[in-house]
């Protein structure tokens, strides 16, 4: 199964939050990029954060946000 995200939502402050999940216990990173089109991801793409899918949906707030007028992001399974 592929991670799935929900719409990302941008705070009040600007930072924008990210709700996702995935696969019960398998690895996931989250990454984020100005450029939709930077290839390949895993050396063009900043990584903001990593971890494990639990069963319930993931939570990630990206503070950097508010610095770049337009940011994309995307999930890996290592």
């Amino acid at each position: 199964a592929q991670p799935t995200f929900n719409p990302p939502y941008r705070l009040a402050n600007g930072n924008v939050q990210l709700t996702f999940s995935g696969p019960l216990g398998s690895g996931y990173r989250v990454w984020a990029s100005t450029n939709l089109s930077f290839s390949p991801i895993t050396t063009t793409w900043s990584n903001l954060t990593s971890g494990s899918f639990s069963g319930v949906p993931v939570s990630f707030t990206d503070s950097q946000a508010p610095s770049y007028p337009q940011r994309f992001y995307v999930i890996t399974i290592p």
